[in-house]
């Protein structure tokens, strides 16, 4: 199981070390039994490379720019995110997309970079709740998809795409999908990626309220690899438990 840990903006480059430096070698047991990576934001990455050095703890970006270098004031080279120990980064999350207007195309772009740093793309896909009401959720999806398989086209030596399914009105509310709506989103994605992208191997985590609380049910989902952890994550011990739910007989 893969669970990623989305710091988001909540924590200064000072409290994401002493939360990682208090709780490491707690981070390196939960490492043991999965892939943990933790995503805070890029001023605290380097900190964290010295901090994880030699370790299982795997590091990822929120974010990154749509190009290698140039003159993009701000922005963060995918080149800059591997040079401080990001094997993955996140790219599409809806607040990405709706404050910052990034596109299809745009994520793609930056898709095509990170895979071919072999930088894993954790890759965010959602629909709002008026998509939702619409029916129109697999078609947002597939849309929100097929660019970025496209741009991976001919890239050799494809890292594994991380596929974050993150309803838009379930983040930060409380909110779930039921489990029958989950199973039948992720079926549809996985007939969707064997016809369009056979060839690219990927996984499939579900973000948006991911807690101790809605664990249990989103525990059942079986065709789920892990999650994308958002406010959960900032507080280690719910964190560990999510983990642990899965690793500890005692929890289920």
């Amino acid at each position: 199981m893969i669970f990623i840990a989305n710091f988001k903006m909540m924590l200064t480059t000072p409290m994401v070390v002493k939360l990682v430096h208090e709780n490491l070698d707690a981070y390196k047991e939960l490492a043991s039994k999965a892939i943990v990576v933790i995503c805070p934001p890029a001023t605290a990455l380097r900190e964290l490379q010295k901090i994880a050095n030699h370790s299982n703890i795997r590091l990822g970006a929120q974010t990154c720019g749509a190009a290698t270098a140039g003159a993009y004031t701000g922005d963060i080279s995918p080149a800059d995110l591997f040079a401080c120990g990001a094997s993955y980064c996140i790219i599409g999350h809806s607040e990405r997309r709706s404050l910052y207007h990034e596109s299809n195309d745009r994520i793609a772009t930056k898709s095509a970079l990170l895979a071919a740093l072999h930088i894993s793309p954790i890759i965010c896909i959602g629909e709002s709740s008026t998509e939702r009401e619409a029916g129109k959720t697999m078609a947002i999806l597939e849309e929100q998809l097929l660019p970025i398989l496209n741009a991976l086209h001919g890239i050799a030596d494809l890292p594994t795409l991380l596929i974050a399914y993150e309803p838009i009105w379930a983040i930060g509310s409380g909110l779930t999908p039921d489990q029958g709506q989950l199973c039948s989103i992720f079926s549809a994605l996985k007939e969707f990626m064997s016809q369009k992208a056979p060839d690219i191997a990927y996984k499939f985590l579900y973000g948006g309220s991911v807690s101790t609380k809605t664990i249990s049910t989103l525990s059942q989902i079986k065709p789920l690899d892990g999650f994308l952890i958002g406010g959960a994550s900032l507080d280690f011990q719910e964190f560990k438990k999510i983990v642990d739910y899965f690793h500890c007989p005692a929890s289920n």
